[in-house]
């Protein structure tokens, strides 16, 4: 399965899994972790990929667990790459 994590960095700099979003049956869903905290949503695409200012849903599938590591990149909450468990 196809995974991203979704990792939050504390005061101390300690990092630990928040979530982690995987494809099952190609669309984007929470597997484990604080299913609370989040909630699948569409987010900007990436200029890098292409897509012109779009947003990319869970309906995109792969290309969507791609975007997160683009649209999580702040000092609290970072994506790691898609990775294949």
């Amino acid at each position: 399965m196809k995974k991203v994590d979704i990792i939050e960095i504390d005061n101390d700099g300690e990092q630990s899994i928040l979530f982690t979003v995987g494809l099952i049956a190609g669309q984007p869903v929470v597997v484990s972790g604080n299913k609370k905290a989040a909630q699948v949503y569409g987010v900007p695409a990436n200029p890098v990929q292409g897509l012109g200012g779009k947003w990319v849903g869970p309906d995109n599938g792969l290309g969507y667990l791609r975007t997160l590591r683009f649209q999580f990149t702040g000092s609290r909450l970072r994506a790691t790459d898609v990775y294949e468990d």
